[in-house]
């Protein structure tokens, strides 16, 4: 039982258990939250600590390893988390004095690991604040990439691949916009409410609310603690939705009383967009082949209150339908545009995902393809920039696929298109998560 735990612990907890095969942090914060009875202020710094630690993960280890006597990636993992916990305190957070993140720090270590461990903390932190110039400041020539992975904490193959396609400025900014406490998005329901009357109660309510620059029933909320506990979250009247995720829906361009199968639906944002943008008058097949997923789907909907969706429990590399004129697919993907909001992500991944994953798309374009009618729209998104997994798997699609074309002349959200035809959100940009589209049309 996580109550009688402090932060810190919980924290380090956390981060192990972040590290096993098949956990994801989120779940891991969330399952942890819920068994705990942290008070409000001492949730969100756990929440910090926690992705906090992770998105810093490279650069702290950096320093670590310049202090550790032995062998720092072959130590225990939950040792490696203390450490890393209790330097992030110190680097990185204003409201935790220096003395108290290394007390703490000794404390957890003795207790997970005896003494020898707490002499070790002890030691590494205080070595840390004794050479603190040296160790924050460290001497990095020039712009290569271990440089830049190691000052911006991101995995060095990641930075090698960005600085060929954007440059080193913008890769850069790309991995400061994955640095920050990333802002929360939410969609507004204009079928039930306004986007003037949500910002006004929850700016009321203590919130920062502010107007996307990108898309108009989308408000982005700073400080957003605890923001689904409200009652207008639970009486659907807005969903937490980043804004990047708009793109796709509106590119589909539906209309009221269209049939649109919705592939790899969950966890629902896309799919109860295209309900409000049809006016929840039509017919949205919501697919997804795994059934806890799917439960996230129902419950946006009937918290939303909408009816034009039916949630289907299947896998779209295989499933069978009657043609359809709309098809959206949101592939599954690295998820190398939402860095910001996934911090454990960029550890996990290695350049074979995105290799191994292009074959799972590419089934799903067949298939969707193949239950579109002649002259529909198909619209294949994914949250990552990488070109095996956009832009070259859509030119190997078409080239298989001659009967399909790449929708060049849509003008809809031009300020998203590139000169290649596709659209892109890019970070660095507009200070929105990553995010591809294409919008293909089957010929006759």
């Amino acid at each position: 039982m996580a109550q009688n735990k402090s932060v810190r612990l919980l924290a380090v907890e956390a981060l192990v258990l972040g590290q096993k095969p098949g956990n994801y942090i989120d779940s891991v914060i969330d399952s942890i939250l819920n068994t705990s009875s942290l008070k409000s202020d001492d949730r969100a710094l756990f929440v910090e600590l926690v992705n906090g630690t992770l998105r810093w993960k490279g650069y702290l280890d950096w320093n670590l390893k310049r202090l550790f006597r032995g062998n720092f990636n072959k130590s225990p993992k939950m040792l490696k988390n203390i450490l890393e916990v209790s330097l992030y305190q110190i680097i990185f957070t204003n409201k935790i004095p220096d003395y108290a993140a290394v007390s703490q720090g000794v404390d957890i270590a003795k207790k997970k690991g005896g003494a020898p461990w707490g002499r070790l903390v002890n030691a590494v932190l205080r070595n840390y604040l004794k050479n603190e110039n040296d160790a924050k400041n460290p001497e990095l020539e020039g712009d290569s990439s271990s440089a830049i992975s190691i000052k911006y904490s991101h995995p060095e193959w990641m930075i090698q691949r960005w600085l060929k396609t954007y440059g080193v400025e913008n890769t850069r900014k790309y991995c400061e916009y994955n640095n920050k406490r990333p802002v929360i998005s939410i969609r507004v329901n204009t079928a039930k409410t306004s986007v003037d009357f949500i910002q006004k109660e929850l700016s009321t309510a203590g919130y920062s609310v502010s107007a996307s620059e990108n898309f108009k029933d989308f408000l982005n909320v700073e400080k957003s603690r605890e923001i689904s506990k409200t009652s207008l979250f639970k009486s659907g009247l807005f969903t937490i939705q980043d804004d990047s995720t708009a793109l796709p829906p509106i590119l589909l361009a539906p209309q009221k009383g269209d049939t649109i199968l919705d592939m790899c639906a969950a966890p629902g944002g896309k799919t109860c967009y295209l309900a409000n943008l049809i006016e929840d008058e039509g017919t949205i097949l919501a697919v997804d082949a795994q059934a806890d997923r799917l439960a996230l789907v129902k419950q946006n909907i009937e918290r939303l209150g909408l009816k034009s969706v039916q949630p289907i429990n299947a896998d779209s590399r295989t499933v069978k339908f009657e043609k359809v004129d709309k098809i959206l697919l949101d592939a599954p993907c690295s998820g190398l545009g939402v860095l910001a909001r996934r911090s454990d992500l960029r550890w996990k991944r290695t350049y074979s995902d995105i290799l191994n994953i292009q074959k799972v798309q590419l089934d799903l374009l067949i298939n969707a393809g193949n239950l579109l009618t002649d002259g529909g729209v198909l619209v294949y998104s994914t949250c990552t920039l990488e070109k095996e997994e956009t832009s070259d798997l859509i030119n190997s699609f078409l080239n298989i696929n001659p009967h399909f074309k790449n929708d060049t002349e849509c003008i809809l959200n031009k300020e998203f298109k590139n000169d290649d035809g596709f659209w892109r959100t890019l970070p660095f940009e507009r200070n929105i998560d990553g995010s591809f589209s294409a919008r293909l049309i089957k010929q006759n």
